[in-house]
């Protein structure tokens, strides 16, 4: 029925021809509401400054629920932001399709413009296979929202005992490289922070070997820890059957590498000649980390005549990730037979670093992927 308005309080059914008094209060509804999608977020390049991620600071963990699905908690470091109001979110995406929406407790980080953000899925979901991630940013001042970058993750279902059920992921490709940053009290002592994963536990105290243009150094004891780029360090995944009990585990490892950045008349109080400088062997560095005598990591990288780590030639390619001011991508190799990784999917290794996210395209990318060890340990199902 089509009802138009003829004056004061008199309607005029035009089906009909009839005119009917308004009644008071009584609302009519003459056609369905349109629905207003949401504008999409814009790209990161169009925030003043742009937004970035600290890519080697995420962590994603899959919380299984048994029958009921799985949760998901994940921290991401955002560079860029402009105020402590700022708002981050995920969404979680199957299929091209939000499924799921993960909010955010922020600190921000004025001096350096920096986010970091503590997120969690607002409930529980049961999408499996290929996942998308997008990290969104919105700047308070305007409520723009702004696309930081989407991750990707693959979530496995595995059948456990009777009708139960376990939920999680194998981010295989976190193993593909290695950074680095400034440790904590980088302020006074200068010191490096090497950040990578593993599929071990690798904390403990340890060798690094190396040489400069060829000409080798006295060995220098290191340190590894968790690493302190993020307040998670690692990342598990398991499931029980009749015959079989499995945890796929990725541990995020920070290397004390027992030498020093810089220059050595910034160093405070402390006397300069008693620890060991990169600055005193500028040049191409190629160093083993060795357990028990065994290679498990090559790093290599370049010092440069004011004793500072320069990054990958990698960072000079198309699609050079963008990385703090602070932060580093080197070049790093996984030894063959190091008999200390549980897991390693050369082919996941070759197609990302890090959550999906693509290498530089870049001749160093392509030498250090050709290099990785083949498919080996714990299996997929």
């Amino acid at each position: 029925m089509l009802l138009l308005r003829s004056s004061g309080d008199l309607f005029t059914d035009l089906s009909k021809g009839k005119t009917m008094r308004l009644i008071p209060f009584v609302l009519v509804a003459f056609c369905p509401a349109l629905a207003v999608a949401a504008p999409k977020p814009l790209a990161a390049a169009k925030h003043t400054p742009p937004v970035y991620l600290d890519v080697p600071s995420v962590w994603i963990q899959i919380v299984s629920r048994d029958d009921s699905g799985y949760g998901v908690k994940a921290e991401f470091r955002i560079a860029g932001a402009t105020s402590s109001a700022d708002r981050v979110r995920f969404d979680w995406k199957s299929g091209g399709k939000v499924v799921g929406t993960g909010t955010c407790s922020s600190d921000y980080y004025a001096d350096n413009k920096i986010i970091f953000a503590s997120c969690e899925l607002q409930k529980d979901v049961k999408a499996k296979g290929p996942i998308d991630i997008d990290v969104v940013y919105i700047d308070d001042a305007d409520d723009k929202e702004y696309l930081v970058t989407t991750l990707k993750t693959t979530v496995m279902n595995w059948k456990g005992i009777g009708k139960s059920q376990h939920w999680g992921h194998t981010p295989d490709d976190l193993l593909a490289t290695a950074w680095i940053r400034n440790s904590e009290d980088s302020s006074t002592f200068h010191v490096p922070l090497f950040d990578f994963w593993s599929s071990a536990n690798l904390v403990g105290e340890h060798q690094l070997r190396c040489t400069v243009d060829g000409k080798k150094l006295p060995d220098f004891e290191v340190h590894l820890d968790n690493s302190k780029a993020s307040s998670q360090t690692s990342i598990e995944s398991s499931f029980t059957q009749p015959k079989v009990q499995r945890t796929y585990a990725y541990t995020h490892v920070g290397m004390n590498p027992g030498f020093h950045y810089g220059s050595k008349s910034d160093f405070g109080s402390y006397d300069a000649s008693k620890v060991r400088w990169a600055i005193d062997n500028p040049g191409k560095w190629d160093c083993m980390l060795r357990m028990g005598g065994k290679p498990v990591r090559q790093f290599m990288f370049t010092v440069n005549n004011k004793g500072m780590i320069e990054p990958s030639e990698m960072q000079k390619g198309k699609g050079a990730l963008p990385t703090l001011p602070w932060v580093a991508l080197i070049d790093m190799k996984i030894p063959k037979d190091n008999g200390v990784e549980k897991r390693i999917r050369a082919d996941a290794l070759k197609k990302s670093i890090g959550f999906g996210i693509p290498w530089p395209d870049h001749p160093k990318a392509k030498e250090l992927q050709a290099a990785f060890p083949p498919t080996m340990g714990t299996p997929d199902k």
